[in-house]
Order: C-alpha cells, then sequence, then structure tokens
C-alpha cells in the first residue's frame, strides 16, 4: 500500500515538472508560442472539417506532432 502511494507522488511530481517545461518553452521560445497559437486558431477547425473521428483525430494529432518536434528541436537546441 505505501508503494502505491508513492507512485502517485511520482506521477505529481512529473507532471508539476512537465507543466514549469511547457510554461517555460511558451516564454522563451517565440517559434513554440506561434505554432502554440495557430494550435489554438487551426485545431477547432480540424474538429469542424473532420466528418469522422479518425479524420479528426488526424487533423488534430498532426498539431501535436508539430508542437511536440518543436520541443524536441528546442531541447536538441
Amino acid at each position: 500500500m505505501l508503494r502505491a502511494m508513492g507512485d502517485y507522488g511520482r506521477i505529481v511530481r512529473a507532471g508539476s515538472y512537465s507543466m514549469a517545461g511547457l510554461r517555460s518553452a511558451l516564454k522563451r521560445e517565440a517559434a513554440f508560442r506561434q505554432e502554440v497559437i495557430l494550435f489554438v486558431i487551426l485545431a477547432p477547425l480540424g474538429f469542424w472539417f473532420g466528418d469522422t473521428m479518425v479524420e479528426r483525430a488526424l487533423l488534430v494529432g498532426s498539431l501535436v506532432i508539430v508542437l511536440i518536434v518543436e520541443l524536441l528541436n528546442s531541447a536538441v537546441e
């Protein structure tokens, strides 16, 4: 039982570290900010234009992949 409690704490800490990293990227990376703005504009359009759930997932998923790749690029730089 104590082991399970420790696992939840680790997950919460990992989540807070991830959020801190995203806040840092938004604050310091101009390209990431631009892509987040485009994501906010284009994601609803992806839901609007996608006829099936698969199409919607592909349209919005490609936008998410762009954000992930930009974060990886920033990490490499």
